[in-house]
C-alpha cells in the first residue's frame, strides 16, 4: 500500500489538499459470499467464528487506486465554501468460490457453491461544491448549507467459462459444511474463456440546499430540498448463446423536499 497527501496555504484563509492512494491485495479462499444461516428444517446453523465460506485455494488480486483534491475558502463570517474532486479505479482478477448457496440440513450437509472465475474494471469520477454558514434572521442564529454533488461511474465485468463445460456453480460441497476444508473441484478449469459480459453506467447530479431554523431555545426546523439527474444503464450479453439484456433508468430534475422537527 502506498499513500501519500500534501497541503498548502492558498492566502490568508484557503487551504489547498492533494492525495493519492494505492493499494494492491492478493488473497486466497477469498469469501464473498454469506454462509447459509438457516437450515431445511427452519432451525439457525451455528458455526464456529473461524469459519470461512471462501474456497478453492486460487489467488484474487484486487488494486485500487484513489485521487483526490480539496479547496476550502473561508470568508471570516463563520461561511465556508469547500470544492472536491475525486477518481477512483478499482481492477479485481481472480478465483471466487464460496460455500454460500443451498438448504442444507441441521447437520450441515447440502451447502452449495457458487463463483468462478472472473475480472472486472471499475471507474468513478466525483465532484463535489458546498458553502455553509450562519445567519440571522428574526432575532436567532440559523444554518444553512447549499452545494452540488455529482459523479459518473462505469464498471466492466467479464465472468469466465471453462473449455471442458464444467461448473462450479450451486455444486454441493464434499460433506458436511462443518467439516469442510475448502476443496473445490474444477474451479482452476474456471479460466477458460470469456463467456460473459455486463457493462454498467451510474451518472449522477444534484443540486441541494438545506437549513437549521431555530423556532425556540429548544426548538429546531430542518428544512431543504434535493433535485436530482439520475441515470442507470446495464447491458448483459451471453457469448455462449448469443443473449442480451439491457436496462436503463432516468430520472430527470427530480425534486425531494424534506422537513422535521
Amino acid at each position: 500500500m502506498l499513500y501519500g497527501t500534501v497541503e498548502a496555504d492558498v492566502g490568508d484563509a484557503g487551504t489547498l489538499s492533494a492525495g493519492y492512494d494505492f493499494q494492491r491485495n492478493r488473497t486466497r479462499n477469498h469469501q464473498f459470499g454469506g454462509l447459509p444461516l438457516i437450515a431445511d428444517d427452519g432451525s439457525q446453523l451455528d458455526y464456529d467464528t473461524s469459519t470461512n465460506a471462501g474456497g478453492g485455494n486460487l489467488p484474487l488480486t484486487q488494486t485500487t487506486q484513489t485521487l483526490f483534491l480539496r479547496y476550502a475558502q473561508d470568508f471570516g463570517t463563520g461561511w465556508q465554501a469547500v470544492g472536491e474532486l475525486s477518481f477512483y479505479r478499482a481492477e479485481r482478477e481472480g478465483y471466487l468460490a464460496s460455500a454460500s448457496w443451498g438448504s442444507p440440513d441441521p447437520q450441515g450437509y447440502g451447502v452449495q457453491t457458487v463463483g468462478g472465475y472472473a475480472d472486472t474494471d471499475t471507474e468513478q469520477a466525483a465532484l463535489s461544491l458546498t458553502a455553509s454558514g450562519p445567519v440571522e434572521l428574526w432575532g436567532r442564529s440559523h444554518d444553512l448549507r447549499f452545494g452540488i454533488t455529482g459523479s459518473w461511474g462505469k464498471d466492466n465485468h467479464k465472468a469466465y467459462s471453462a473449455f471442458d463445460g464444467t461448473e462450479i456453480d450451486y455444486q454441493p460441497i464434499t460433506g458436511s459444511i462443518f467439516d469442510w476444508d475448502g476443496h473445490v473441484p474444477n474451479l482452476v478449469q474456471q479460466a477458460g474463456y470469456v463467456g460473459y459480459v455486463s457493462d454498467t453506467k451510474i451518472d449522477q447530479v444534484a443540486a441541494y440546499g438545506s437549513g437549521r431554523f431555530g423556532l425556540a431555545d429548544r426548538l429546531d426546523l430542518i428544512a431543504g430540498a434535493r433535485v436530482v439527474w439520475y441515470d442507470y444503464d446495464y447491458t448483459t450479453s451471453n457469448l455462449d448463446s448469443g443473449a442480451t439484456t439491457h436496462q436503463q433508468i432516468s430520472r430527470n430534475g427530480e425534486w425531494i423536499p424534506y422537513a422535521g422537527l
